[in-house]
């Protein structure tokens, strides 16, 4: 039992996703939805999807891989609909379906001045987020967890890594200084209270530590 989900067995299926599952289509296709349904009925009693809500992903010269995976967009009512027969079709096996989901700084920004995924990108220029901005960031996700609460999904799912837990030769000089495991790891636990705070234990919360 985890908060107020009963979890049918300990199997879990984590966040992947095989290429060609998904055309075009900015909402989850037949085959996306049948194969992550496929996975419960096949034992899996939690099963994760990202969110992959980059539309540019299918344009320009980020397309030469990335147009093989799903783009959702989460701008078009019309996609609510398919986003929650997803969860329905994993929920008729008796699992419980969990959003990979990431915490979005606004442009230009980020927790210690580097930018997401790996090195700094030739031209680019981040800023270290200050406290309003850390506030609102966390905010906006907490909006979209209740989101996808609404359209049925039962919990998120967070890849607690280098970005922000590991990171060696960064400085900052307050409360979220990387110093220490306390200090450093203080933007998620207040993101995952934010959370639970608005969604309680209807809303299942995993972080995954993929330490680099």
């Amino acid at each position: 039992k985890i908060g107020n989900h009963v979890i049918k067995n300990r199997m879990m299926f984590p966040n992947a996703c095989p290429h060609f599952l998904q055309g075009p289509e900015t909402f989850p296709a037949e085959g996306m939805r049948a194969f992550h349904a496929n996975l419960a009925r096949n034992g899996a009693a939690i099963v994760t999807i990202a969110e992959w809500d980059n539309l540019s992903q299918h344009k320009g010269p980020m397309s030469l891989d990335a147009t093989h995976f799903q783009a959702w967009d989460l701008s078009d009512p019309s996609v609510c609909n398919y986003l929650s027969m997803q969860a329905e079709e994993v929920h008729f096996h008796g699992s419980k379906l969990l959003i990979c989901a990431r915490a979005t700084f606004p442009e230009g920004y980020s927790l210690y001045g580097r930018p997401p995924m790996g090195p700094p990108r030739p031209g680019s220029s981040y800023q270290m987020a200050p406290q309003e901005v850390i506030d609102q960031t966390i905010a906006n996700f907490v909006e979209k967890m209740k989101f996808y609460h609404g359209m049925g999904y039962d919990g998120f799912s967070m890849r607690c890594d280098m970005e922000i837990l590991n990171v060696p030769g960064v400085e900052r000089n307050d409360a979220y200084s990387p110093a220490t495991m306390e200090s450093r790891s203080l933007f998620l636990r207040q993101l995952y209270a934010a959370v639970k705070k608005e969604l309680g234990d209807d809303f299942i919360a995993e972080a995954t530590i993929a330490w680099e």
